[in-house]
Order: C-alpha cells, then structure tokens, then sequence
C-alpha cells in the first residue's frame, strides 16, 4: 500500500546516478525525509527552496523498484501503478495504451470502465479517426484542422491557454551559435507574426518571452521586431559576408545550418520551412531534417549527445516558471536539460536568486531579468504561445479541459446514451 516510506524512496531514487532521471532539479536540495507515520512525511530542505511543490508529482513504489539491480529496464516501466482512478492494463509501444478502471481507488468510482489512448502517427491520421466516429477525445487538433472540426456534427470544441511555447533552441556549444551575434541575426531575421498566421492560423501568437502568458513570470513587456536589416548587419559585423553568392561565408566556410524537428506535425514542419526561407533571405542556408519525437528526446538522440545545431520543438514551462533545468551551467546533458549548451554566470545567480526566496515579487524580478538576458544572448529562441486546441463528442459527459491537461479529471467522465 502507497505509505511515507515511497515517498522517502522516491527522493532517493530520483538521485540515483543509475537511473535515467530527467530532472533532479530540486531533488538535490533535500537533506532528509523523514516517515514518523505510514501516512506522514517530512521533508527536510538544505536551505530556501521555492519550487518545492513541483517535486513528488510522482511517488515511486519502493516494493516495486526497491530491490531492481538496473531501474531502466524494470518491469515497472511498462506496466505502472500509482494512486489515481486507472490502471495500466495493457501497453503496446507505438500503438496504444489501455487503461482500466481500479476497484481499490480511494476516490469517486469512474463512471467508464476502460479508456483506450492511441498512438497516431501525424495529424492527418487523427483527424480521420476523430471525423470517422473512432476516437471520442482529440486531444491537440492542428491548427489547420480546427474549421473541419469544429463544423462535425455531435462535436464540442474547446480553446485552452497553455504553458508551452514553440522554440528554436540554438547550439551555443558549436559554430556558428558560439557567437551570440549570430544567435541575435537569426531571432531578428525570423518573421514571427507571418509564421504564426500562415503555420499555426492565428491561433498561437507570437512569442517574445520565455514564460507563456498564463504564467506569472511571463513578461507583457517584452516585444521584440522582426529586422532583417539589423540581422545582416550583425552577420556582416561577425565576419559573415555576402560575398556575391546567396549564402554568406567566412574563412572559406558557409553560413550554414541543419534545423531538426519532430515529424508528424504539418504546422510545425511548415514553420521550419518558413524559417529556413526568412533565414535564406540574410544569407543563411538551412537544412531541415525532420525526425519521431522519440528520437529526438531519447537519451541516444541529438539533444542529448550534442549532435545538432539547431533544434525546434514545445517546450512546457510546468507549473511553476523555475527554469533551473534548463538554463544553469551545470546542467547540461546527461546531468540536466540544458540542451543549448548555454553558459552564463549571470543567469545562474538569477536562477538561485529564483529558487531561493518564497516572495512573489523577488522571484518575478529575476525571473524577468533573466528572460530579459535571455533575450539578450538569444540561446533559444521563443516563436508562438500555444493555445490548446481539444476536441470531445458530445456523446462524453463531463470533460474539462485545463491548462494541466485534458485527462486531470476522468473520474467525473461518463458516456451518454444515445
């Protein structure tokens, strides 16, 4: 049974260097968590540390995964439980997962005896299976897509603020995004306002800040400019020249780059292709490799092994804005997330001064002054905020969708008769 003693093994497991733990941020400013009772646990923090409630989202079964000599390849990882109102009763990678209603919740009984989450390959195919009657739920309709949905009979249609973001994460580690002055050129020659109409429909709008408008450390008076001008001028300043050609070049090498993104998505694939259009007008040439999110993100793949230059994907900011994992110099892959390989002292000492207070105020200063460096050193550049997009026969009582999902509360679902 779920007890005090999981969520002290969680702690610990979380620090395990032999688990593939994504994030330990926070986890390591723990010095103890102590079980005086089943139902009790106290956590002891070495110091300040405002993120907190993010941590022990997920407590892991010490029964489950106690004894596992390599926790990366434990039966768990297929087939795991937790303490909401499903479990895991069937899982085929690639394909779906099947989840059944558990008998010993502790909560309301679901209403729903079986959701069934499939795995498409792109939109297109969801799309299809939605308009044919097969799915009851899509959950992210493409922008494209939204008029068609929203004109099928016996559908709802739901618009939700989020808390992820478009980006271009840029490689500071390797040429040319060593030189901030090229990482400047490429923000201020990408049309942000022309990409969000003609790849995402208006629905996302373009994005300056690295925190999404429904956060609290989001800036409103961050704006930046789209300026091909200033872009060539910076390029021409680093040595870069147009030299008669249509690519710039400089000590016999060209200006150019490989973008990598997810396959699947057409408006993302399309944002790519406008991106490598606006760049080609100042001189720069791209390259776009399109690839399954599970390589992209896998522990094997560019990301992680340094083997990119350019990347496009969402980010999630999550619930609370500390963007630590992503941004401090000590992190970078395997250790943390921070794929761009950024290194600056400046930030780091906003990150902690982030982290290290419990004022609302404080926090939003450096989380301010940091998206303003941000800005500024441009590791990563922000496109669009997204707006969730969800779709939902109406057949289906009792969906919400929120800015944490759209599975928060399936519980409360019931399917209607017909």
């Amino acid at each position: 049974a779920f007890s005090s003693r999981d969520v002290a093994f969680t702690w610990r497991f979380a620090l395990n260097p032999g688990a593939r733990v994504i994030d330990r941020t926070g986890y390591d400013r723990i010095s103890a968590v102590e079980t005086p009772a089943p139902d009790v646990a106290r956590v002891v923090f070495k110091g300040v540390y405002a993120p907190y409630l993010r941590l022990f989202d997920m407590i892991l079964p010490e029964h489950l995964l106690g004894r596992e000599r390599d926790p990366n390849s434990a039966p768990f990882n297929r087939r795991p439980i937790g303490t909401g109102p499903y479990r895991v009763g069937e899982f085929r990678p690639g394909d779906r997962l099947v989840l059944e209603a558990y008998g010993g919740y502790h909560g309301k009984k679901p209403a729903v005896p079986r959701l069934v989450m499939q795995v498409l390959p792109d939109d297109n195919s969801a799309f299809v299976r939605f308009k044919s009657g097969d799915l009851d739920v899509y959950q992210s309709v493409a922008q494209s897509q939204v008029p068609l949905v929203a004109n099928l009979p016996g559908v709802r249609v739901a618009r939700t603020p989020d808390l992820l973001y478009e980006h271009l994460a840029l490689n500071t580690s390797r040429p040319p995004f060593d030189d901030v002055r090229v990482r400047r050129a490429v923000a201020l020659a990408i049309d942000k306002a022309a990409l969000s109409r003609a790849a995402y429909a208006g629905l996302y709008p373009p994005a300056w800040c690295d925190h999404p408008p429904l956060s609290w450390a989001h800036d409103p008076t961050m704006r930046g400019i789209f300026d091909p001008g200033r872009a060539g001028r910076l390029l021409d300043e680093a040595g870069w020249l147009a030299q008669g050609g249509p690519v710039r070049s400089k000590g016999g090498r060209r200006l150019a780059f490989r973008l990598i993104t997810t396959s699947g998505k057409k408006p993302r694939e399309l944002a790519a292709t406008l991106i490598r259009n606006d760049l080609g007008k100042v001189g720069i040439e791209v390259a776009i490799e399109t690839i399954p999110g599970a390589v992209l993100f896998s522990p094997q793949g560019p990301l992680k092994t340094n083997e990119f230059h350019a990347a496009m994907w969402a980010w999630d900011t999550g619930i609370d804005p500390d963007p630590t994992n992503f941004w401090h110099s000590a992190l970078l892959p395997p250790r943390g997330s921070n794929v761009t390989r950024f290194k600056n002292a400046q930030a780091d000492r906003l990150l902690a001064a982030g982290s290290g207070t419990v004022d609302p105020a404080r926090r939003k200063a450096a989380y301010h002054k940091l998206s303003r460096l941000l800005f500024d050193q441009a590791p990563d550049i922000p496109l669009v905020y997204w707006n969730r997009v969800s779709a939902v026969r109406t057949r289906l009582q009792g969906w919400r969708p929120s800015p944490a999902g759209n599975l928060w509360n399936t519980a409360d679902w019931s399917i209607k008769s017909i």
